[in-house]
């Protein structure tokens, strides 16, 4: 081998490796940078329902063209109930 050579993971993998001429081997490790991906729907339509034992929130915003389904555990359902419910 006449050159380094990086060999680069899928995204979600946190590390490189790297092979050099020498042959000697450099691994990096680095922390994951988390990317949310955000939006905001303005007044959509808001269905909700109970399913055997979660709960469905279902959020379509006709202008954006987006449907956001939300499954909730009885317990996050829960909260998300005392949270809308406290005074603000």
């Amino acid at each position: 081998m006449d050159h380094s050579e990086e060999i680069f993971p899928p995204p979600h993998l946190n590390f490189n490796l790297v092979v050099t001429p020498s042959a000697s081997l450099v691994i990096r490790v680095t922390k994951p940078h988390l990317v949310y991906q955000k939006f905001e729907l303005k007044n959509p339509l808001l269905v909700g329902k109970k399913a055997e034992s979660e709960y469905i929130l279902l959020f379509r915003d006709k202008e954006q063209q987006i449907e956001v389904k939300i499954n909730l555990s009885s317990e996050n359902y829960r909260q998300f109930l005392e949270t809308m419910t406290e005074d603000q």
